[in-house]
């Protein structure tokens, strides 16, 4: 069995098959979080497999740290999910069946439930493609698009943006979705 295990220092990260983490990943992000206890998830950049010389941070510089908002995830999700260790004992989970934006969901839910989330500036992790490009989910542009739309009408749903405020990110996320298409 696992004994007297304390829940708060037990941590939870995610990694898909395409992506890869740096040596020591884990290691510096959790002990980052055990000098933090009040944070209770964290996120930080990221590089594209291949894209550029990814090295290992120098330990001796502590990381810039940002706020993760939930007008910043409304706005342009910028925390990709390799990125990402949480404390176990966060109440919310994935969804069950969401496809995309499933990840965007999770992030607002943690938030919404009063756990505090950082971005550090540190690249620990390197994505196997370009966010929105063909053959990975983020590619099918009209499935995030719904995606995104799906989030802002359960946030709405259980009273969690007004009628006003969904409308408006409603429109932001349209206008969005029109631009990449356009860029695509």
């Amino acid at each position: 069995g696992w004994g007297a295990i304390d829940p708060a220092t037990v941590y939870v990260a995610f990694l898909d098959a395409d992506d890869g983490w740096l040596p020591r990943k884990l290691e510096r992000q959790i002990a980052w979080m055990e000098k933090h206890p009040d944070v209770a998830w964290t996120a930080h950049r990221c590089s594209i497999l291949g894209s550029e010389q990814m090295r290992t941070p120098d330990d001796a510089m502590p990381p810039t740290v940002n706020a993760i908002t939930r007008r910043r995830l409304l706005a342009r999700n910028s925390v990709a999910t390799p990125t990402v260790v949480a404390r176990a004992s966060l109440h919310s989970r994935f969804r069950e069946g969401w496809r995309h934006c499933e990840d965007l969901m999770l992030w607002l839910d943690w938030l919404d439930e009063g756990a505090r989330g950082v971005m550090l500036d540190l690249s620990l992790a390197s994505l196997g493609r370009v966010p929105g490009t063909a053959g990975g989910s983020t590619g099918d542009l009209a499935a995030m698009y719904r995606g995104e739309q799906r989030v802002l009408g359960t946030l709405r749903t259980e009273g969690r943006l007004s009628g006003l405020e969904a409308a408006a990110w409603r429109g932001y996320a349209w206008l969005r979705y029109q631009r990449r298409r356009w860029c695509a």
